[in-house]
């Protein structure tokens, strides 16, 4: 066996373990099944492809190199199209499918004898690289938003790669084609260092498509544990590690902040007289009400139940208490339609500002907790602000 030999049957073998891994990321992690799967297809594909010409006796030599030039062709179109999907952009199917017929078409008209090598080489070539600069450029911008700049580079650098080593054997295909000689197989320096850099290009890009899957699933994981699965607001675990980070600010540079505690009044009700999914899209309506309500540096978070949270940094007790009243005066005006009908409700809000430095967040939420509990006993739909540490409750008032 020649060395060209062995490296076609090494990556053949490399390409199978891949294809095998992308099979089980897609069914049984289920992991970005709609990409893992085209990017199957593209290592199946390519592990066939360079063991076409070694058919020996079953088909034409000339014919299985051809085969063998068209499903390289199209395992590049399905990884292409496996990261416009991943990336959720456009999949340009129709310009894939239209080069493809080209290429079909001129195999079919001029045939797989070795006098018009020079003109199939030459236009594989340049459709190869046409593909990979084409996915390379599209994708590098979107991986680097999301993933990063690394990323961006390992996975757009191999086809970036891939396209000029294929635009480099297309010149020299026309211009020196002894240098080529009469195939990829031909033992070549150039074939021989072009395999060789395919080997190592697939493993780095078949690695770095693996960890743009997995980052994306730990940062969807870390979402998930952080937010409330109906509302999309942040949970209690996540409200109470920015609240203490809050307090190290505080701590640090003296900047005021407030909490707000909002509960619904009566929501019993809501779910007894509606039913609970009325009583669920009555929680997603107050959650957008609420992230309307508050600024963008503000956090708001769903603390269990009917109860919500808003943390407002740099804001003293005052401006607090005004932005207390604007939730609870927008949640008043919310009007909720359930089947034909429509579901209103109100909201009793407690506000506490840090007092002091050396106050815990422990003691600041019971100040809120209570002006809460104020604020129900009184008769709800009103703003109860809590004193500061050692102070009474004042009466409230409806806001």
């Amino acid at each position: 066996m020649t060395d060209i030999e062995t490296i076609f049957f090494v990556i053949a073998l490399q390409q199978t373990l891949y294809a095998v891994a992308w099979g089980l990321a897609g069914s049984l992690l289920a992991l970005s099944r709609a990409a893992t799967f085209h990017w199957m297809g593209f290592c199946l594909l390519s592990a066939v492809a360079p063991l076409l010409g070694f058919l020996g006796e079953v088909v034409p030599r000339e014919l299985a190199r051809g085969l063998g030039n068209l499903s390289f062709i199209v395992a590049l179109m399905l990884v292409r199209r496996g990261i416009a999907v991943f990336l959720h952009q456009p999949s340009r199917d129709r310009e894939q499918a239209v080069l493809l017929v080209a290429l079909v078409a001129l195999h079919a008209v001029v045939g797989f004898g070795p006098e018009w090598f020079v003109l199939r080489a030459s236009v594989v070539s340049v459709a190869v690289a046409w593909i990979m600069v084409n996915a390379g450029l599209s994708s590098a911008r979107q991986i680097r938003s999301e993933f990063g700049s690394w990323p961006a580079w390992i996975v757009s650098g191999p086809m970036l790669a891939i396209g000029v080593a294929f635009s480099v054997r297309a010149a020299l295909v026309l211009g020196m084609p002894q240098a080529v000689g009469t195939s990829v197989s031909s033992r070549t320096d150039f074939n021989l260092a072009l395999l060789l850099s395919l080997v190592g290009l697939s493993l780095m890009f078949n690695v770095s498509l693996a960890y743009m899957v997995v980052s994306r699933l730990v940062r969807k994981l870390n979402y998930l544990s952080r937010h409330d699965s109906l509302t999309g607001l942040l949970n209690r675990r996540a409200m109470e590690q920015a609240l203490r980070a809050e307090q190290r600010r505080w701590l640090r540079f003296g900047e005021h902040f407030a909490v707000l505690l909002v509960d619904l009044d009566h929501f019993k009700r809501v779910n007894d007289s509606f039913g609970h999914a009325a009583g669920d899209a009555v929680l997603k309506a107050v959650a957008q009400t609420l992230v309307q309500v508050a600024r963008q540096v503000d956090r708001v978070a769903r603390f269990g139940g009917e109860e919500f949270c808003l943390l407002l940094p740099h804001t003293p007790g005052e401006g607090a208490e005004l932005v207390a009243r604007r939730v609870r005066q927008a949640v008043a005006e919310l009007e909720v339609v359930w089947e034909g009908g429509s579901i209103r409700l109100t909201a009793s809000v407690g506000v506490a500002a840090c007092a002091r430095p050396e106050e815990p967040v422990s003691r600041l939420m019971m100040r809120a907790d209570r002006a809460l509990y104020q604020a129900k006993a009184e008769g709800r739909d009103r703003v109860v602000l809590a004193p500061a540490p050692g102070a009474t409750l004042p009466a409230s008032a409806a806001a």
